[in-house]
């Protein structure tokens, strides 16, 4: 959630600014001008967000192009987790094997890390400090069926929001884009919870207006999400694989929770019991979140 606190700008102190050369004072003003624009900036990119809560951001050209080409060629190749036509592959490493934030050496690290990526959500979420709890590459190979209709949260074991940083690896057209139920974003997550009385195509049809228009995505843009829009990824009816990192962020002070309000749906209870054992070795309900591999970023 945004916040509603100011920035304030001390000014340097001037009394002797009168015996300054011109030039000097010519210096002294482009620096403050270029210090208040700086923050304007801000003000104007905090304005348009909370203007209109869609619960999903898109920029381009975010992630350096060169980390994107050095993450691809450490791909294993061959690998037959690549050629399988009908299964999305979430994270592989050199022996195969899902990756997680707890290996040191992940390859994942120059996009968990990205100063852009962390600022923007920052300003999203009004969080000082955001903690990563979960990454991984996320493959569509031609022919792999579409990622069904879900809210990340109900899936996360945690206290707070998430947001999700979607960094596509390869080109993606408008018809393999994201699809967001935008008025789930700014709706009570307890009534958009799919429950026995209350069906998921009854949940879009009441909250779900607008849908977003899928857009085309180059490597290197960026989408991010937050946890509480229900949205989904179409099938790959192309005849390209389609790459993409996902990173998943809580903002520091979070805690585990396995019931979390609005995300209590016993049908989600079995993945966050696995993502705890997965991503939160030795946590239990209510422990805080705060030490590696979920770094302080």
């Amino acid at each position: 959630m945004l916040n509603n606190q100011s920035t304030l700008i001390v000014l340097p102190r001037c009394h002797h600014a009168i015996q300054t050369s011109g030039l000097r004072l010519f210096k002294y003003a482009m620096a403050m001008s270029s210090l208040i624009n700086h923050y304007l900036g801000q003000i104007y990119f905090l304005m348009a967000i909370s203007s209109c809560y869609t619960g999903h951001w898109f920029f381009r050209s975010i992630v350096p192009i060169s980390d994107i080409d050095a993450f691809l060629s450490s791909l294993p190749a061959n690998s037959n987790l690549l050629s399988s036509l009908n299964q999305p592959l979430v994270g592989i490493n050199k022996n195969h094997n899902p990756y997680t934030l707890l290996e040191t050496d992940s390859i994942f690290q120059p996009f968990v890390t990205n100063s852009s990526i962390l600022s923007i959500i920052k300003s999203i979420s009004g969080s000082r400090f955001l903690r990563p709890i979960q990454v991984g590459l996320l493959t569509k190979v031609p022919g792999s069926p579409a990622t069904p209709w879900h809210r990340d949260k109900d899936h996360l074991p945690v206290s707070t929001n998430v947001y999700t940083a979607w960094i596509p690896l390869t080109p993606i057209p408008p018809s393999l884009s994201l699809v967001y139920a935008e008025g789930t974003a700014v709706t009570d997550p307890c009534i958009t919870q799919v429950s026995p009385s209350k069906s998921l195509s009854q949940i879009l049809n009441d909250h779900g207006s607008p849908m977003s228009q899928p857009i085309a995505m180059n490597p290197g843009d960026l989408d991010i999400h937050d946890g509480r829009v229900w949205h989904y990824g179409p099938a790959n009816s192309s005849q390209s694989i389609r790459h993409a990192v996902a990173i998943a962020y809580v903002p520091d002070g979070a805690r585990i929770h396995l019931s979390p309000p609005g995300f209590d749906a016993f049908a989600g209870l079995p993945m966050r019991l696995s993502i705890l054992s997965s991503n939160f070795p030795g946590l239990f309900d209510g422990d805080l979140i705060g030490s590696e591999p979920h770094i302080k970023l």
